[in-house]
Formats: C-alpha cells, sequence, structure tokens
C-alpha cells in the first residue's frame, strides 16, 4: 500500500488529497512463477521418463507453465529483477520451441526433428542454464541452489540421451524432473504465505529463521 498525492485539475488551489492505491506485490510473481515452473517440470518428467509426449501435455505446456513464466518474466522486468526475468523467459521459450517441435510437422511446416536435433536442442539449453546455476550460487536461498543443480543435471541426462538414443539417461533426467518440482512448488506456496503472513512461516533456507520478521 503506497500513499499518492492528486492534485485537482479543475483548481489547482485546492489542497492535494491523500488516496491509498493496491500496488501488485512482487513477492507474487516470483511465487507464480515458482508454481508454473513447477507444473512444467513435472510435465517434462512425465515426457523423458515414460519417453513419451502426447500432444495433451505439449498444449497444456505451452499455455501454462509457457505463458506462466513468461507472464513472470515481464513482471520481474518490470521491477527490474533481469536475471530473474530472464530465467523465467528461458523456461516459458523452452515450451514454445517444444509446441513447435511437435505442431509444425503435423501442420507440415518442418519435418519432425531427429534425436541429434532433439540433442542439440538441450546443449544448447544447457549452456544457459550454466549461467543461471552461476548466478544463484551467489543468492541467500539454498532452495534456489538445489532447484538450479538438479534441473542442469536433469538437462545434461536428458542431452546426453538423445544424443545417444539412449532410454536410461532420459529417465534418469526425468527423476531429476520429479525431485525438483515438489521443491519448486513448495518455494512457490512460502513465499505466498510467509509475505501475507509477514513472517517466516515455511523456511526458505535463505538464513532467515522461522517466526523472523519479515520487515
Amino acid at each position: 500500500m503506497e500513499l499518492i498525492t492528486v492534485r485537482s485539475t479543475t483548481n489547482m488551489r485546492n489542497t492535494p488529497k491523500k488516496i491509498t492505491e493496491e500496488y501488485d506485490e512482487p513477492f507474487l510473481y516470483f511465487a507464480f512463477s515458482n508454481i508454473a515452473f513447477s507444473t512444467g517440470t513435472f510435465l517434462l518428467g512425465l515426457i523423458n521418463f515414460y519417453s513419451y509426449n502426447p500432444l495433451f501435455l505439449t498444449i497444456f505446456g505451452y499455455w501454462i507453465p509457457g505463458w506462466g513464466q513468461a507472464i513472470g518474466g515481464i513482471m520481474s522486468y518490470k521491477i527490474k529483477y533481469y536475471m530473474d526475468g530472464n530465467i523465467y523467459f528461458f523456461f516459458a521459450l523452452n515450451w514454445f520451441c517444444n509446441f513447435c517441435y511437435d505442431f509444425f510437422p503435423i501442420w507440415g511446416w518442418m519435418k519432425p526433428l531427429s534425436h541429434i536435433e532433439y540433442g542439440l536442442h538441450n546443449l544448447m539449453s544447457t549452456m544457459f542454464l550454466i549461467a543461471f546455476l552461476i548466478q544463484s550460487l551467489f543468492g541467500r536461498s539454498h532452495l534456489s541452489k538445489i532447484i538450479s543443480i538438479f534441473n542442469l543435471l536433469g538437462f545434461i541426462f536428458n542431452t546426453i540421451g538423445h544424443f545417444t538414443d539412449n532410454e536410461i539417461f532420459k529417465k534418469l533426467s526425468g527423476i531429476f524432473n520429479f525431485i525438483i518440482s515438489p521443491i519448486a512448488y513448495y518455494n512457490g506456496i512460502a513465499l505466498i504465505i510467509n509475505q501475507k503472513r509477514n513472517k517466516i512461516t515455511l523456511p526458505l533456507f535463505d538464513g532467515k529463521v522461522i517466526g523472523q520478521k519479515l520487515n
């Protein structure tokens, strides 16, 4: 809640009025994006572990985790959290690419990708994730570090699995996806509860103790 001053446009000699205006709460951007990321990671786990991809998973991933993280990226830029915005945009674009890979061949716009081409996609994604991991290592949240490490490992195994066309590595990637998903979901829910109660109710393992006031 922030106090702002409004002057009358009809009579500038009037005494300024003070009104209150409800603004978006920045922590909700990160909570929302974490939950969208959690959902997308779970879907990737289903695809990688079970080695199948019903098109409804791609459609759901495109519209829910994909656009959810894109919105989170826009909101992060709005409050000048540029690295977080880049991370959310990256995962959003990853879903948008998967949508194209699955549906463009159906529409006759491109040929289906080979396992080598999928491997190249994941290799390039892995390069981005290394940069994101380095960024998270300088942060305070141990949860973010765990998510970044496991996510990178998941992409590495997925990359190897596609290059070698080996299902074992793909399943290992899926296992890491399943591990990451509940951690990211917990992270999002904890952000909401802690900020709404203005104290640490659910620990985020960032150096703050349970019961500590946020403001």
